[in-house]
């Protein structure tokens, strides 16, 4: 009877002593790796984070420009903007880059004039979350962003190739809540037989929109995005809708095939290089009264979007496009990420 109150003892200590270590066990096993890779935009050695434009990292996440803090601060003496880099993340702790090393130093300054890293020239749109690039995007990714180090770039290149991919995050419900296109579109004011050009039109997700309301305008979905625009085409043919024209641009030009009443861009603003230029050149392709419409993040803003240096006021904005001979009309504040200005022309 002794022997067996002992062995009853044992095997309850036993037992006892595995359930107190199983959390423990848990808690110290191996966390799932990701091979991180991407293009530093900019580096902030006192407060020993990066800002980087990461490739598409399979079974984590699609490219995007975020800021990332280092495990070990010593790295960043020897990172700088437009450094190709190659680090690890962990599942559970995606905002932190462990074992980071620099793969390719300064990639922006190797890169032949005028052409863009890993081809990269894009303006695709983000229309939903549409992008303009060339462009030193979101409308982003930001898989090698061609920056240089000596001089802040007045905007943020990004490429958007994989149309299909990134239907997933452009069209996804969920985006809905926050965006709010059918009170953008309301404010848009449309009359039936006018004609609108959703400049960074992406896959579609404010084309769509557009060409279905009462109004059933003319919409001219464009961007630089050779993928995007045959996405939108498809994706218009598929949805029945003819009153959708898909426009190659380049990131300088519009390529606006006729001339419109509304310009709706998209997320897109901040991925726009010399926009004065390009905003006066946009200008000739708009028709007495027309309105042009910007929807951008907010500097504040929470969630996605680009970096702080690549989110701009309102006066900001409003004063490139004085400079472009546009006049600020109306300035809405629903937009709980962006701003949403409408200008006319002077």
């Amino acid at each position: 009877m002794r022997n067996a109150r002992r062995h009853l003892l044992i095997v309850f200590s036993a037992l006892l002593c595995f359930a107190v270590a199983r959390p423990a066990l848990a808690q110290q096993s191996p966390k799932k790796e990701y091979a991180f890779t991407g293009t530093v935009v900019k580096v902030n050695v006192d407060a020993k984070r990066l800002t980087v434009a990461n490739d598409n990292i399979p079974g984590w996440m699609m490219p995007m420009t975020m800021d990332y803090a280092i495990d070990d601060a010593t790295v960043l003496g020897t990172v700088k903007s437009g450094d190709r880099i190659a680090a690890t993340v962990y599942e559970g702790n995606y905002t932190t880059l462990y074992k980071l090393k620099v793969v390719a130093a300064d990639a922006a300054a190797s890169a032949s004039p005028g052409q863009s890293m890993s081809g990269m020239s894009g303006m695709s749109g983000m229309s939903g979350m549409a992008g303009m690039a060339c462009m030193c995007g979101q409308h982003g990714d930001m898989s090698c962003c061609s920056m240089c180090a000596s001089k802040q770039p007045d905007h943020l290149e990004h490429s958007f190739a994989d149309a299909e991919q990134y239907a997933k995050s452009f069209d996804d419900p969920a985006r809905d809540a926050w965006q709010m296109p059918d009170r953008v579109i309301a404010a848009l004011d449309l009359k039936p037989g006018q004609s609108v050009a959703d400049i960074g039109a992406g896959t579609g997700y404010f084309t769509v929109r557009l060409a279905k309301t009462a109004a059933a305008p003319r919409v001219f979905a464009v961007d630089i995005e050779q993928n995007m625009v045959d996405y939108v085409q498809a994706r218009a043919k598929r949805e029945g809708l003819a009153n959708v024209v898909a426009v190659k641009a380049d990131a300088d030009r519009s390529h606006l095939p006729e001339a419109v009443d509304v310009v709706l861009i998209v997320d897109t603003y901040h991925h726009i290089p010399n926009r004065v230029a390009y905003f006066a050149a946009l200008k000739a392709l708009m028709k007495p009264g027309a309105k042009l419409a910007i929807v951008d993040f907010r500097k504040d803003a929470p969630g996605s979007g680009p970096p702080p240096e690549f989110r701009f006021t309102p006066e900001q904005i409003s004063g490139e496009l004085a400079q472009a001979g546009f006049t600020l009309q109306a300035r809405h504040e629903f937009l709980p990420r962006q701003i949403f200005l409408i200008y006319g022309v002077q």
